[in-house]
Formats: structure tokens, sequence, C-alpha cells
């Protein structure tokens, strides 16, 4: 029997050591924000940087912004322990709920069949959009990577995502 999925912010989850090093290995160093930056702003109250954790064991982490008119799913990785079974869907959709008032959005680098990891990245797309997630009609590019929008649970206009990307891309890189 499957048992719930904890979500347990930064500042009092257990194994940091492991929340941490997942946060290092799932994304490439250009894409994400410095570690220690993100768990300042964490505790200001800027983002939710939390581990997800079933019984004792850590099976993930996300990083969430809320807007208020969205929520923009910054990070979600999936421990390689325990990668394949299930649990990034299970984290998506508690995600979705705890967020249900307002669209999700998130990116992910676009689809492209000359891209080296192509398969990849359509596995990826084909989860998000397995849990609801449809294109957004808008891509973004940063620092050489293109990214492609993704939405659940309504419409985020490119003008307000581009607004708040020229917020978060300061405030969460420098």
């Amino acid at each position: 029997m499957e048992q719930t999925l904890k979500c347990i912010p930064y500042h009092g989850a257990p194994r940091k050591g492991a929340l941490k090093a997942l946060y290092r290995t799932a994304f490439p160093r250009a894409e994400r924000a410095p570690l220690l930056h993100l768990i300042r702003l964490a505790k200001k109250g800027e983002c939710a940087f939390s581990g997800w954790y079933e019984g004792e064991t850590f099976v993930g982490l996300t990083v969430a912004i809320q807007r208020a008119d969205f929520t923009y799913l910054f990070f979600l990785a999936v421990s390689g322990e325990v990668r394949s079974k299930g649990y990034g869907g299970r984290i998506l959709e508690e995600v979705k709920e705890q967020y249900k008032a307002k669209p999700v959005v998130l990116d992910m680098e676009e689809r492209s069949a000359q891209a080296s990891n192509a398969e990849q990245r359509e596995r990826r797309y084909r989860f998000y959009e397995k849990h609801g997630f449809v294109p957004a009609g808008y891509t973004y590019t940063y620092n050489g990577v293109t990214y492609e929008v993704l939405v659940w649970g309504g419409e985020v206009t490119k003008e307000r995502y581009y607004a708040f990307l020229k917020e978060r891309i300061p405030r969460f890189y420098n």
C-alpha cells in the first residue's frame, strides 16, 4: 500500500544532505540558481524549497514560487534511488493539489530532434502532458537554452510570464 507523501520545507527537512545533493546533480549548473542563495530566499518566504518523503525515505524535491496569479514550479527532481517508481507523478499531482487555486506553470528544455538529449526531452514532455500540462504557446531563451513553457489549470499569458522572468532571473541567479 502506498504511503502518503509528505512535503517538508527545506529548513525543517530531514536529510538535508540528500536534498542538496539531488539539487546539485539533477540540474545542469548553468540552469540552477546558487544553492545557498536559494536556501536564503526560501527562509525569507520568497520560494517554497521542499523535500518530499514517503515515510522516512527521501524521494525528491521541488522549488515553487507563488505569484498572485499563478504558481511557478521552478524545479522538480526525484532521487535516483527511487526513480521510475511513480514518485515524480505523485509529487506533481500533490503540487497541483497544493496550488490548485491558480494555474501552475513550468518550463523545460524545448523539444528538438537536433538536441543531444532529444529522447529525454520528449519523455519529459510526455510526463508533463500525462499530468495535464499543455503548451502555453510560447518559449523563452536564457543563457543560450530555449525553454518551452507548459501550464496546468488555466492560462498564463506570455506578457505575464515574461514580466515574472524579468523579476525572477535577477532575484534567483544573482
